[in-house]
């Protein structure tokens, strides 16, 4: 199951609702990790961004739930525009609320992006014929920060959910590339042992700082060519 909700708009449309919080990550002294509050707020809306775009669906507004008070707001926008510019998408709503009753000691904030997408089935393509690949590395916390030229950029991914060689995308989150993989393979029984790839399979994703992709097997020098040197081959062993 993705990390999304879907509310019927029309007899042709449906909402489509992904979120993502931080807490503990930002420029209070209490928190764990230490980010410019504009790179907090970057990586969360790429998160629920991630997985809006990967359905398909257009994304025509972001919630921003600030906690860390009304004078992180301006940067926390900032965070959310950056991501919403390097995915290509303008003219978007951006509004929300701050905690300015109570002052917290941690950092602390949820994204909300909705989208709206045209309801139909997709084809499938034969199981036989079909490929997967990382692209970019599953990395959290600190690794964020210190091996920043691994995560796979925003734009690519955008590149790759209107790639006409891709079949299927879904980003890695928390529970590692092993359990999306069972979303995207339609096996939800895949062992660790049955998948061969370079990198850990169970570590966590972190900001979806990685992503899996679907295509066919004839396109599959096409598909190394769009991502480069972030290309994961994933072979799930028969």
């Amino acid at each position: 199951m993705r990390d999304i909700s879907k509310i019927p708009f029309s007899p042709d449309e449906e909402i489509v609702i992904a979120t993502d919080n931080s807490g503990g990550i930002g420029t209070k002294e209490a928190d764990y990790v230490y980010a410019e509050d504009s790179l907090t707020a970057y990586f969360s809306t790429r998160v629920a961004l991630m997985e809006v775009l990967s359905v398909k669906a257009v994304t025509f507004s972001v919630l921003l739930h600030n906690f860390s008070g009304d004078d992180k707001w301006t940067s926390y926008k900032e965070g959310i525009q950056t991501a919403l510019q390097e995915a290509g998408i303008s003219k978007i709503s951006i509004s929300g609320s701050s905690e300015s009753n109570f002052p917290l000691k941690q950092s602390a904030l949820g994204i909300t992006v909705l989208g709206k997408r045209s309801v139909g089935k997709i084809p499938e393509s034969s199981k036989d014929k079909l490929c997967y690949a990382v692209i970019g590395e599953p990395l959290v916390g600190k690794q964020v920060l210190e091996r920043k030229e691994r995560v796979a950029p925003l734009a690519l991914f955008s590149q790759c959910c209107q790639s006409q060689f891709i079949f299927d995308i879904i980003p890695v989150g928390s529970k590692g590339i092993l359990e999306e993989l069972k979303i995207i393979s339609g096996n939800r029984t895949l062992s660790e042992n049955e998948v061969k790839c370079k990198l850990n399979l169970t570590a966590s994703g972190g900001p979806s700082t990685c992503f899996i992709i679907k295509f066919t097997r004839e396109d599959s020098h096409s598909v190394e060519e769009l991502t480069g040197s972030f290309y994961h081959p994933l072979l799930i062993v028969d």
